[in-house]
């Protein structure tokens, strides 16, 4: 019930946002990479949260272990609903897309369409605007 009223709340039009997405939009050279993986950590979280609420099922990647060279570039989250994939990419401030993760999203973009989706999310809303154009295409 705490995670719902979190989003309701952050969903509502008159709440500041949480702090840690305020912090992410700092300057990147005020922050150090502790400080931003710390704060990619955040968002990853605060979006799987999200889906999960919506009834999505999603599978969290760890960004921390190295992955091998046949899934490097994997997304951070990867969530399924009815027909639908959302590959989500999280990342904070102006931080860019490694080389493998540009390799991967070159590969999957040929097979994206209406019901699979890869996005890079720098923001909570992002992932709500990615839900909605999926769930609700002709509103």
């Amino acid at each position: 019930m705490k995670t719902f009223k979190r989003f309701v709340a952050r969903a509502a039009d008159d709440a500041p946002p949480p702090k840690r997405l305020q912090r992410a939009e700092a300057d990147d050279a005020q922050v150090s990479d502790a400080a931003f993986a710390h704060l990619e950590a955040a968002l990853v979280r605060d979006i799987a949260d999200y889906l999960r609420m919506l009834g999505w099922h999603v599978v969290v990647f760890s960004t921390y272990k190295r992955m091998p060279a046949s899934v490097a570039g994997w997304p951070d989250i990867v969530a399924f609903m009815r027909d639908c994939v959302l590959l989500v990419e999280c990342k904070v401030g102006r931080c860019a897309l490694r080389p493998s993760q540009v390799a991967f999203r070159e590969r999957i973009s040929p097979h994206c369409g209406q019901h699979v989706r890869y996005i890079v999310a720098r923001t909570i809303d992002d992932v709500m605007r990615a839900v909605e154009s999926m769930m609700y295409p002709h509103e």
